[in-house]
């Protein structure tokens, strides 16, 4: 993995893939690695906690709230599970595209892009629900989501060469 090099074109076309996330994708993806989404707020005057608001451990950072957060983990278990093949401990942000970026007979790079696109989207809808509403969702129930979502999406491109056989690597 070390010899991977990842562009800002990678990453913008790992998480905007399937969607319509334009906030997200730029907040997640293109800032620098070491931004902190309450770096921008304290900006403005804020007064803004600089802990993870999930689990309040670790500043939060993409790469804490996206691969190292209790809450991501869960859903990072749930979707080990479901794929049943070797999903890697993520150590950082390049790792990640890296890994979505590539495909195996298990796992084609179509379902781990629709996979990545929807956890991503999934942690930072319950970042934001945390941080402005002081309520989250459980991560199972999270997850549930997520799998509807890849589901759906399967679903609906069911007929596209690359969608066709997706729905049997993800129900099994």
């Amino acid at each position: 993995m070390a010899n991977f090099i990842v562009t800002s074109e990678m990453e913008y076309r790992v998480v905007r893939f399937n969607v319509a996330a334009g906030t997200l994708s730029n907040l997640v993806c293109l800032r620098p690695r070491g931004y902190q989404p309450a770096d921008r707020l304290s900006s403005w005057g804020m007064q803004v906690p600089t802990a993870c608001c999930i689990c309040s451990t670790n500043p939060e950072s993409r790469d804490h709230l996206m691969l190292s957060c209790s809450f991501a983990l869960t859903l990072w278990s749930e979707i080990r599970r479901r794929l049943q093949c070797a999903v890697p401990a993520f150590s950082d942000w390049s790792d990640l595209i890296q890994w979505s970026c590539s495909s195996s007979p298990a796992a084609p790079m179509q379902l781990r892009m629709l996979v990545v696109q929807a956890l991503v989207y999934s942690v930072w809808r319950q970042r934001n629900n945390m941080f402005h509403n002081q309520l989250i969702t459980p991560p199972l129930v999270v997850f549930r989501d997520i799998n509807r979502h890849v589901i759906n999406t399967i679903n609906a491109f069911r007929t596209r060469k690359k969608f066709k056989d997706l729905m049997t690597f993800w129900l099994i």
